[in-house]
């Protein structure tokens, strides 16, 4: 099986899919760090694009555990707001693979139409990984302005049932972002208002366009 046909099994396995909710693991390599950046949370996706990425942990948190949230909203703009400080920045869309660990690049991942993933993904290839038993589907980004910063995106993907098990981002400032998914449950009735966030009395800042 090659990489392309893996891809297309990948998408073809989102059919029927109207929510996807998990728990991540997530590390964060820097240049000039020498150990990686470890994150844990929950995430709640929908078919419609909406998501949002809750990174837990003690420290400076909510009542709810959660440390930092990242919301996409219905311009494409991802909302990231840290409730311990009560601050807050909004990504516009050509910077959202920049926002919460890049999930924002999930959107065509959770959608059954290869049309819609191969406008957004361009497969370079792929090879299978002998120790975790999935396809490692090599893609890159085609909007020119979105690959300015992440030049390479990993799917290890399950070559038999389709379902993406991790992805990985390099950028071009020599970071990297690898997360691994798990718990994940398909099409669960999502609680109500999870895709709002009350930012009534925080310090919401604009970003600028990439």
């Amino acid at each position: 099986m090659d990489a392309e046909q893996v891809a297309r099994r990948f998408v073809a396995a989102q059919d029927g899919l109207e929510s996807l909710t998990g728990r991540f693991q997530q590390l964060r390599t820097l240049r000039n760090v020498r150990r990686p950046i470890e994150t844990r949370g929950r995430f709640w996706f929908d078919s419609g694009g909406r998501f949002r990425w809750q990174v837990e942990g003690d420290g400076d948190a909510a009542a709810d555990g959660a440390r930092l949230v990242a919301l996409r909203e219905p311009d494409g703009s991802v909302l990231v707001v840290q409730p311990g400080q009560r601050t807050g920045e909004r990504m516009p869309p050509d910077r959202a693979a920049e926002a919460a660990g890049g999930l924002a690049l999930m959107r065509p991942g959770t959608s059954s139409d290869w049309e819609q993933f191969d406008q957004v993904f361009r497969v370079r290839g792929g090879w299978f990984d002998e120790r975790t038993r999935l396809y490692v589907l090599d893609l890159r980004l085609r909007d020119r302005r979105a690959s300015t910063a992440v030049f390479r995106v990993l799917f290890h993907v399950d070559p038999e049932g389709g379902g993406l098990a991790a992805f990985e981002l390099f950028f071009r400032d020599q970071s990297s972002i690898f997360t691994r998914f798990s718990e994940m449950e398909k099409n669960r009735r999502l609680p109500a208002g999870v895709f709002d966030y009350d930012t009534e009395g925080y310090e919401i800042r604009e970003a600028r366009p990439g």
